[in-house]
């Protein structure tokens, strides 16, 4: 018997190591965000409710199938192939369909606050959710190809092209809402500080999201390493959802003092800074 590790087996261990720091990252996120703004709108505290509990099942199936792959698999009899048979459960199905989810979700969410603070821009608006919807959309084919009908190719050549469609929409996220929120733009001094603060992290989070989304086209392109390429998914998908709550927590930056207004929604970000686009 060889000694060497499978690298499916690292590459599980790599993303466990990642997925459960970044899950507590986002449950104390999530904490401050219900504690710091309570009268935000109920569909967006839904939202990211609904985010938090995807990102805490991503990280059970993560954890689950590197258990199947760890031990579950050494105790099925000799010659029994241990990738197949972890990828016909329904905790590796679910860990597939978080991971397709999420991209378009957070983007789509982005895409309605460019809307909000652009002042309606059809435009800039539409391109960003094409984007979103055709990389979510391509990578879909590419799973249902792979997973279902057995044919790896697809998943290869359609990871890469979906990549790189979310790192460009990605990339357009962070230049819109670099550039609406840019100084000089607002007649309201007092939210100066929290308009710097949201711009920081919306481009913190796209330089981010964008450089993760164009590694695994990478990482998908050389079979080498395409092994590897879970880490990078848990990575992208755990990101998304940490970068959703963080530019909503990025409304009370440290240090500031919400006493006089309890709140600021990113809905009011255009009455208080721009004009009508």
């Amino acid at each position: 018997m060889s000694d060497e590790v499978d690298p499916w087996a690292r590459s599980g261990m790599l993303a466990v190591a990642i997925g459960f720091p970044l899950t507590g990252t986002a449950f104390g996120q999530l904490l401050y965000y219900f504690r710091s703004f309570p009268y935000d709108k109920l569909s967006q505290k839904l939202f990211i409710s609904f985010l938090f509990i995807l990102d805490v099942l991503h990280t059970y199936a993560i954890a689950y199938q590197q258990w199947r792959r760890l031990v579950h698999c050494h105790r099925q009899p000799q010659g029994t192939s241990c990738s197949a048979t972890c990828s016909t459960t329904w905790q590796y199905k679910m860990l597939l369909g978080i991971s397709i989810l999420v991209q378009p979700m957070v983007q789509c969410f982005y895409s309605y606050r460019i809307w909000t603070i652009s002042g309606r821009n059809k435009v800039l608006t539409g391109t960003v959710g094409i984007l979103a919807v055709s990389a979510f959309v391509i990578a879909l084919v590419g799973t249902i190809f792979s997973e279902v009908a057995a044919i790896n190719t697809p998943a290869v050549d359609t990871t890469i092209p979906a990549g790189i469609l979310a790192a460009v929409c990605d990339i357009m996220i962070a230049s819109a809402v670099c550039w609406y929120l840019r100084p000089g733009r607002s007649g309201a001094r007092r939210t100066e500080p929290r308009i710097a603060s949201i711009t920081r992290v919306s481009v913190q989070a796209g330089i981010i999201t964008s450089i993760l989304a164009c590694l695994l086209a990478v990482f998908s392109a050389f079979p080498s390493i395409s092994p590897y390429s879970s880490v990078v998914v848990t990575a992208v998908t755990k990101s998304y959802i940490n970068s959703t709550i963080a530019v909503l927590n990025a409304r009370k930056p440290a240090g500031y003092d919400l006493s006089q207004n309890s709140s600021i929604a990113l809905s009011d970000v255009p009455s208080l800074t721009f004009s009508r686009l």
